[in-house]
């Protein structure tokens, strides 16, 4: 990967309890999102990503994904739990887009800003 690829910010990525075919999918997943959401600004400076395996339902297993953008002037996180680790880890990473969208937004416009 070259430089121009990489992005301004550093990925801090933890998975417990997954192979690591899985584990290596996911982190791609999560770059290639956060990287996105980075294009064009600077206001992400870094991002941690944890995914975990918390408790065992009597049909199956409940993953949850929790992810942290931090960002200037504040920082996002955003939880998500489901049935698989990729749908735990999509529904976070949606979260926090979102969030960081919304902040955006309201960054860009300082006239409705209490």
């Amino acid at each position: 990967m070259s430089n121009v690829d990489q992005p301004d910010f550093t990925l801090e990525f933890k998975a417990e309890g997954l192979n690591d075919v899985t584990e290596a999918d996911l982190y791609d997943e999560a770059y290639g999102q956060l990287q996105r959401l980075t294009k064009g600004h600077t206001d992400i400076v870094g991002a941690a990503v944890n995914i975990t395996k918390p408790a065992q339902a009597e049909t199956s297993f409940i993953f949850e994904a929790t992810v942290v953008v931090y960002g200037r002037p504040d920082h996002t996180a955003a939880t998500e739990k489901a049935d698989n680790p990729t749908a735990a880890l999509k529904g976070a990473l949606s979260a926090a887009e979102r969030q960081v969208r919304s902040r955006r937004e309201k960054l860009g416009r300082p006239w409705e800003q209490p």
